[in-house]
């Protein structure tokens, strides 16, 4: 299994998306987990499951790491 690192993003990225990462990455790692994203997705009327969370982590990264950078 790859190990994960603190996201970094790249130069000339959008000001408005790093705010938006690092609001979410509450515990500062660089990564936002299944539990801070939960928070994230459920702030907007909408409550999304832990079990949500995990298959849509997995779809996007094609793992069962619950962290994504």
């Amino acid at each position: 299994m790859a190990m994960l690192v603190p996201s970094t993003f790249p130069p000339g990225t959008d000001p408005s998306i790093v705010a938006c990462f690092e609001m979410v990455d509450v515990d500062r790692s660089g990564q936002i987990d299944d539990k801070e994203l939960q928070k994230a997705l459920s702030s907007y009327n909408q409550s999304f499951s832990l079990r949500t969370v995990h298959l849509l982590m997995n779809m996007f990264t094609n793992s069962n790491v619950k962290k994504i950078g």
